[in-house]
């Protein structure tokens, strides 16, 4: 028995892992072995892309939020502004975790279940080869032409068909009765030297016997008038299978198969389900969901916290954060309700109906937040409301010179009236 650990303790669910896996069938080839390990390619690849569109969804929100917190006042500015900060530290911190998940699942991807499968495929017409035969020769006469005989196969390729087929095929693989309820399971072939049960139980490949009649079947020792090749198979395919806990810490233990003189290697296959255990552990750890931004927690965040205290007093010291709990608790209460709990009406389901002006929008078309569904349209958005205090002080300050340009004109004329008169 083998052990191939990921180092990683994971607490996943039931339901979590067992989607990566397929349901539980008969695997009787390399063939069906493939189908298990192509599948879990897929999931695990699929796993990459749906965190990926949840985080890009969760940015979208957190922009909006910024958004809104700019093109609003007083307290409903600093409603949104605080959950922005909260709900973006969430985020940065799903980010980090989703690059490093990433990697993982990809390696897995590729170098554990595509590899696995690609031998699993080549072992099937490796072990489907057979010897052409050699019909008994006199020896003591003449033998093979020249006293030499060739091994060649028989035939190659000829079940490569069986697990890539040039046209769809049903999967006609039965579910299994009796599944394991502790483990996921994954069933890998291997190859190793004919052995003396199976169908070449009684047949040798190469044999010596005193009669063209009796056949490889009948030789027995110190007979060799005369020599024959059979058309036996020189491998035989044994079955072990590589097991992963539900749930816990993620490592395959492989039972079956032997430990030695196998094809491919021990060493090659547990090196790719070590990488194959990483890629499951990030499978289960990758779990973050954007609409888990629309919580009473992400109200009542450290960062949300944080940016409530700046705003009771910008000159107060961060360290100070747990002395002023009970102020930032009753802004928490103020803005979101008791503990965040009416974060959900207050401002998730309030303020994308915000009314975005057209000076505020790339396209010149006046819309509301909801319908902001672009980064770059949420950054200008926040940017414009940023800067139109900036823009509307120059301007009182353009006019105020105008102005008193224009008094100044006016007097220097009255003055010369004066003077003419």
């Amino acid at each position: 028995m083998w052990t191939i650990r990921a180092g990683l303790l994971v607490v996943a669910t039931t339901a979590t892992v067992a989607q990566l896996f397929e349901p539980p069938k008969k695997i009787s080839n390399p063939c069906d072995s493939t189908k298990q390990l192509l599948h879990l390619k897929e999931q695990l690849l699929a796993k990459a892309t749906t965190n990926g569109a949840q985080i890009q969804a969760a940015l979208l929100k957190v922009a909006q939020l910024q958004a809104a917190a700019a093109a609003a006042t007083g307290d409903e500015a600093l409603m949104y502004a605080a959950l922005a900060a909260g709900t973006g530290a969430k985020v940065s911190q799903a980010i980090e975790q989703s690059t490093d998940g990433v990697r993982r699942l990809a390696s897995a991807a590729a170098a554990s279940a595509q590899e696995l499968a690609g031998v699993q495929t080549l072992l099937t017409d490796v072990a489907a080869l057979s010897i052409k035969p050699m019909a008994a020769k006199q020896l003591s006469v003449s033998g093979p032409a020249n006293g030499k005989h060739y091994i060649r196969f028989a035939s190659t390729g000829a079940t490569y068909t069986t697990c890539e087929p040039q046209e769809s095929t049903p999967d006609n693989r039965q579910p299994d009765q009796n599944p394991d309820p502790a483990n996921n399971v994954l069933d890998i072939f291997f190859l190793k030297g004919r052995g003396k049960a199976g169908p070449d139980a009684t047949t040798a490949l190469l044999c010596f016997h005193n009669t063209n009649t009796a056949a490889c079947t009948a030789a027995s020792a110190n007979q060799n008038t005369y020599g024959e090749l059979t058309t036996g198979k020189p491998l035989d395919l044994t079955k072990a299978q590589a097991k992963t806990p539900i749930s816990g810490t993620q490592k395959f233990t492989i039972t079956g198969g032997g430990t030695s003189n196998l094809l491919p290697p021990q060493k090659y296959v547990e090196a790719r389900l070590a990488t194959l255990a990483e890629g499951i552990s990030a499978y289960a750890e990758m779990s973050f969901v954007a609409d888990n931004l629309e919580t009473p927690e992400m109200a009542v965040a450290t960062e949300a916290r944080l940016a409530l205290l700046k705003a009771l007093d910008p000159t107060e010291d961060v360290s100070k954060l747990s002395d002023k709990a009970t102020e930032i608790d009753g802004q928490i209460t103020k803005l979101y309700g008791k503990n965040g709990g009416e974060v959900k009406t207050r401002v998730w389901e309030k303020f994308k109906s915000i009314q975005i002006p057209k000076e505020a929008t790339l396209d010149n078309k006046p819309t509301t937040l909801n319908k902001l569904d672009d980064l770059n349209k949420l950054w200008f958005v926040a940017s414009f409301h940023k800067a139109k205090p900036i823009q509307e002080t120059v301007a009182r300050v353009h006019q105020k010179e105008t102005e008193k340009n224009k008094n100044s004109g006016l007097n220097r004329k009255t003055r010369r009236k004066e003077r003419r008169g």
